[in-house]
């Protein structure tokens, strides 16, 4: 699924799109970021399930990494994770391109605590570096 070809069109939107990013004579870096329907909802939490790519310095490699991330949906971790928790194995997802900003460090938080579900227990995890740990 990840050798697939991009529709050209699809692929003409996405370079469009990556120009109004661009920033004069300065080397722009993106993040290709997954987001499945129904990803996180009251009773699942599929953070990490697919795939995120990080520091893509060519708007045609932006490209392969969306196509990446669409077929990461149908890794056997995503495929098992929605079976066990009763959610249709054929789901839909947006992939979200970001401008990456040069950080020294990345986090993540979460506003409901994954294992408990406690509203009142918020969890903030973070890591030196672009967050890929």
């Amino acid at each position: 699924m990840e050798n697939t070809p991009v529709l050209h069109t699809v692929q003409n939107e996405i370079l469009d799109s990556l120009k109004s990013l661009e920033s004069g004579n300065r080397q722009v870096m993106y993040a290709v970021r997954s987001s499945a329907v129904g990803e996180d909802s009251e009773d699942t939490s599929a953070t990490g399930q697919n795939s995120t790519f990080l520091g893509i310095k060519e708007p045609g490699q932006v490209v392969k990494y969306v196509a990446h991330c669409w077929a990461s949906l149908y890794t056997h971790q995503s495929v098992e994770y929605r079976r066990q928790h009763g959610m249709p194995i054929r789901a839909a997802m947006g992939v979200c391109v970001q401008q990456m900003v040069d950080a020294d460090a990345a986090g993540v938080m979460l506003t409901r605590h994954p294992i408990t579900g406690n509203p009142r227990d918020i969890l903030i995890t973070s890591n030196y570096g672009l967050g890929e740990v």
